[in-house]
């Protein structure tokens, strides 16, 4: 019951939100390459004002992304080894808009990485929080618009 749900959503966002707009801006989260620029500036801004804070803030991102990746990569995904939808739903039934890994699909590192980014952020920059969560918010969505997760994976 909850796999057919969750594959109805999949397709839902996969699919039925599918639009130039979004065609155009959901693979804009997958690509670090994309936003790495805005973000490493705003690091450097953020050293040169405060070096000390800047420099504390800047640990504890790496810190949070290191956790949630390892804890994410090391000891969740292998436990629960679920194919991601791009190598179960047929091709042609859905939009694949990225590469299909075939590292395992539960949960996505990517959203849980962003969504550490925006606790860290939402703890520091009390102004900036609603930003970080929904920068957060549509990376993990995106994940799915593109087809290479389910929504359970980035929920």
């Amino acid at each position: 019951m909850l796999s057919s749900i969750d594959t109805a959503l999949f397709h839902f966002i996969n699919g039925g939100l599918k639009g130039p707009f979004l065609d155009y801006l959901m693979p804009m989260f997958l690509r670090y390459s994309d936003w790495s620029l805005i973000v490493a500036l705003s690091l450097l801004i953020l050293i040169y004002k405060d070096w000390r804070s800047g420099a504390y803030f800047i640990l504890l991102l790496i810190l949070a992304v290191a956790l949630t990746d390892g804890i994410t990569y090391r000891l969740i995904k292998p436990f629960f080894e679920r194919i991601r939808p791009c190598n179960v739903i047929p091709p042609g039934t859905f939009n694949l808009m990225a590469g299909c890994s075939d590292s395992f699909s539960f949960p996505s590192q990517h959203a849980a990485n962003m969504f550490a980014v925006a606790a860290v952020v939402a703890n520091r920059y009390k102004k900036a929080a609603p930003y970080a969560l929904i920068t957060a918010l549509m990376a993990a969505i995106s994940r799915v618009y593109v087809g290479v997760h389910y929504p359970i994976d980035v929920a």
